[in-house]
This record gives C-alpha cells, sequence and structure tokens, in this order.
C-alpha cells in the first residue's frame, strides 16, 4: 500500500505544486495587487518555488526512466535552479517581513510607487547576488 500511495502522491503533489506557483505568480502580477509593494516579493517567491517544483519533476522524471540527463547541462542547470530557488526563497520571505515593518514605520514618507520600486530592485538584486557565488555549478 505505501508504495502504491507513494507512485500517486509524488506526482500529484508536483503538479499541484506548479499549478499553484504558477497562479500565485500570476495573481499577484496581473490583478490589481501589483500596486501593493508585498505582491511582487510574494511573486518573486511564486516564481522561484515554480522553478524549484519543475526541477524536482525533473529529477522524478529521471527517477522514473525518463532520459533527460541525456541533454548535455541538464544536470548542472537542474542543480542550480534547486539551490538557487532554496536559497532566494529564504531571502524574499525576509524582505517580505523587512517590506511589512516599513509600511507600518515609514507609511507616509514614502510614496507607494516609491516602495514598489524599491521592493522590485530588491528582489532582482537578491536573486543576482544569490546567484553570483553560484554559477560555479554550471561550468
Amino acid at each position: 500500500m505505501n508504495k502504491h500511495f507513494a507512485k500517486v502522491i509524488d506526482p500529484v503533489a508536483i503538479a499541484t505544486g506548479i499549478v499553484g506557483n504558477a497562479l500565485l505568480a500570476v495573481v499577484f502580477l496581473i490583478t490589481p495587487l501589483r500596486l501593493r509593494p508585498l505582491s511582487h516579493t510574494l511573486a518573486g517567491l511564486g516564481v522561484v518555488d515554480l522553478l524549484y517544483t519543475l526541477s524536482c519533476m525533473l529529477v522524478y522524471l529521471t527517477n522514473k526512466g525518463v532520459q533527460v540527463y541525456r541533454v548535455p547541462g541538464a544536470c548542472q542547470i537542474t542543480t542550480f535552479t534547486l539551490v538557487f530557488s532554496k536559497s532566494v526563497e529564504a531571502w524574499y520571505i525576509f524582505i517580505s517581513h523587512l517590506n511589512r515593518l516599513n509600511a507600518h514605520t515609514n507609511s507616509s514618507r514614502e510614496s507607494r510607487k516609491r516602495r514598489v520600486f524599491n521592493t522590485k530592485f530588491a528582489v532582482f538584486l537578491v536573486a543576482l547576488l544569490v546567484a553570483a557565488p553560484l554559477l560555479h555549478v554550471l561550468w
């Protein structure tokens, strides 16, 4: 019974993660929520988690016999994506907490557009700063 459960639950969990993370990114980037600074951090979190679940799907397919890693560089890209996404995820959660703290303490000093720009810049900068030391995985 355990083996049958694992055969069913793994692909269902991965598929649910892919759909859920894609919806998370779309909701925070397309709806009127995009005007909030926190939405950009959460959308970045959704994109990073989507990358992670897609990489997990590649690992799962390889374990099931699909020859994904015969493509040159697939293993390096998967390893980079798995490590990168988990590292960035922690920083994005930290940025979201700082963003909320800033909204509660300095709400009258900065305009919302300025806070949205600062959040977008922080999300982009964190992604670059986390990716730079991990580029050795791609060699």
